[in-house]
């Protein structure tokens, strides 16, 4: 199992390495000809990427261009600020503290975890 998640972790990295050298994008066939993959698992990685974050999807006809997102990760930006935050889900739990909340009230973050 472990030999196939590093073997994941490699391909997905393969993905990101070839998209920041194309900043304009590229389409599941580009990235499968270019990396000499299957359609599918490029397709498969890809999405990865995309719930993830690291990577953005644009239609441009009826081609998919993935680049890599500019977007920050909400859990990085709760610990660039200087503030004590605390994220609380629908239902009033704890869903994510930052390290300076954590600092603040002395709490661990395992502790906090959906209370």
């Amino acid at each position: 199992m472990s030999r196939q998640i590093e073997e994941s972790k490699r391909e997905l990295s393969r993905v990101m390495e070839l998209l920041k050298d194309e900043p304009r994008g590229l389409s599941i066939t580009d990235i499968s000809r270019l990396l000499n993959m299957n359609r599918n698992s490029v397709s498969k990685y890809l999405n990865m990427l995309l719930i993830s974050g690291h990577v953005d999807m644009r239609s441009i006809g009826v081609a998919k261009v993935y680049f890599l997102s500019h977007r920050v990760p909400i859990s990085a930006m709760l610990d660039f600020s200087s503030d004590a935050i605390v994220v609380l889900g629908g239902d009033q739990r704890i869903v994510q503290a930052n390290d300076n909340f954590l600092a603040f009230t002395g709490y661990e973050r395992e502790e906090l975890a959906g209370k």
